[in-house]
């Protein structure tokens, strides 16, 4: 039997069994992390066992992370990699992994292992799946303050989480911060922000009184482009917290680049804006509305009687839900 542990600085212990006969010489192998890797070799015997255990489980919770430690081990056996899970299972003091797979494939599955782990490609599942009790909009204020889990975070001047009111009956959604928005640390503060102001004021509504503004992406993309899928990705599990914390009563979304990214289309905004969608969440389902973005109307005034139009139908529909 040959074995090769070592231990993550995140506090995750590796290792790997191959069920074979005698031990011959030790190879290393540096993963892409720059984790290093001793392997013991031996073909005679065509089954890798590999055990991936996190050093923390039952008692490691707290009232507030109660349960937190078995939704991770079931997230991770359900994830979309190249290989499978033979069990996932959540102990006392420790969650174990196991993965069985033949030996041509142990160093690639050690990459993408490694990959997996280091990676924030489950962060959007925990956080939305395990919502604990002190979850609140400043606390996710100060986590995107601090986040650098994309490009953006190189050449921001501030964040841009959202305001609004805690307890809104509209969320607003667009697609990411502009200039002065990068400036200010605030959500449509320039012309299209204005206007915005206007539109809203028009059916009842305001960031003061009724409605919490955000935005697909937190920080602003260079020369105001699309944010990619990438970008979008790593700000999504921050977005859904603050719908989930928030519970708004109906969802206004500015613009094709936020409908894609939050009703998941590739339908043109031209074709669907005005119409009604449902954005399911853990609490029920919210209808959500996708209308032109304001800067588009400061481009195309042609667009102002859609724009209203729209946005009457909307306030009816809002109406008819209090």
């Amino acid at each position: 039997m040959k074995k090769i542990c070592f231990l993550f600085c995140f506090n995750f212990l590796l290792l790997i069994n191959c069920f074979c006969s005698p031990l011959k010489s030790i190879s290393e192998q540096v993963l892409e992390n720059g984790l290093t890797v001793f392997v013991l070799p031996d073909n005679s015997n065509a089954l890798v066992r590999i055990e991936f255990c996190v050093k923390a489980g039952f008692s490691s919770q707290t009232q507030q992370t109660n349960g937190f430690f078995k939704l991770y081990s079931n997230i991770i056996n359900s994830s979309t990699t190249n290989f499978s899970f033979a069990s996932a299972d959540c102990k006392a003091d420790s969650t174990h992994f196991v993965i069985e797979l033949p030996p041509s494939q142990l160093y690639e599955v050690l990459d993408e292992l490694s990959k997996l782990m280091f990676s924030n490609q489950f962060s959007n599942q925990v956080q939305n799946q395990f919502a604990n009790t002190n979850d609140s909009i400043e606390k996710i204020a100060a986590e995107v303050g601090v986040c650098r889990n994309c490009v953006l975070c190189e050449k921001r001047t501030n964040t841009v989480p959202g305001m609004g009111v805690q307890n809104p009956l509209v969320m607003i959604i667009g697609e990411g911060p502009g200039f002065e928005e990068d400036k200010q640390g605030l959500p449509f503060v320039g012309p299209a922000g204005q206007l915005l102001d206007k539109m809203l004021t028009a059916i009842n509504l305001s960031r003061e009184t009724n409605c919490f503004i955000a935005n697909v992406v937190k920080c602003r993309p260079p020369q105001n482009r699309d944010p990619n899928p990438e970008e979008a990705k790593a700000c999504r599990g921050f977005l859904e917290r603050q719908i989930n914390i928030l519970k708004p009563k109906m969802i206004l979304l500015l613009g094709r680049i936020a409908t894609y990214h939050i009703l998941d289309t590739a339908q043109g905004i031209s074709t669907i804006h005005g119409q009604f969608f449902t954005y399911k969440t853990s609490f029920g389902e919210i209808p959500v509305m996708p209308i032109y973005h304001p800067s588009a109307v400061l481009r195309n005034e042609a667009l102002k009687r859609p724009v209203w139009e729209d946005l009457k139908v909307f306030k009816k529909k809002l109406e008819e839900m209090l």
